[in-house]
């Protein structure tokens, strides 16, 4: 994920800078080309760049640290939605493979029985993640979601959406 906002965040630099630097050529002209100047813009860019994109993973860090992380806990922090339901699923391996299918972003943990999930992060689309733990010999499973954008109206929309896909995708 780390890598995924570096990119973003240079390739957004990348198409700024030379935007700014294309406005303020139109409106000052030949001024632009002092030194002075060029440097004034560069480091005002890379600072709203640093400011915009650091201000976006202060919200997603605790999902995206608690996703890509080892730890199998369930989550403490935040807004989430859980569920506990009964399943027909008795096998893990079973288990893990419905996820397998569904969402590219997996871990699991056979020892805790127990799997990580999310879609896909995008700049328009920050979806839901989560970490369902199943108890094969009673076949309940308990689904923890969790948003990458915290407390909202839109999150609490996006988890209900999403837990009954996970339920579907688990009872029929």
């Amino acid at each position: 994920m780390k890598r995924y906002f570096f990119t973003v965040s240079v390739i957004a630099t990348c198409i700024y800078l030379p935007t700014m630097f294309l406005v303020r050529w139109i409106i000052n002209g030949n001024e632009i080309f002092r030194m002075q100047a060029f440097l004034e813009l560069i480091i005002s860019g890379l600072l709203f760049m640093a400011f915009f994109f650091g201000f976006i993973w202060l919200f997603i860090r605790p999902t995206t640290g608690y996703l890509e992380s080892d730890s199998f806990d369930e989550p403490v922090f935040g807004h989430k939605l859980v569920d506990e339901f009964d399943t027909a699923i008795r096998n893990f391996n079973h288990f893990r493979d419905v996820f397998q299918k569904e969402y590219p972003m997996l871990k699991f943990s056979a020892e805790k029985k127990a799997v990580k999930f999310a879609n896909k992060l995008s700049l328009t689309y920050w979806p839901v993640g989560g970490v369902a733990y199943l108890k094969p010999e009673t076949g309940k499973v308990k689904v923890v979601l969790i948003p990458f954008v915290g407390y909202s109206r839109n999150a609490e929309k996006l988890m209900r959406s999403e837990m009954e896909r996970v339920k579907q995708l688990l009872m029929g």
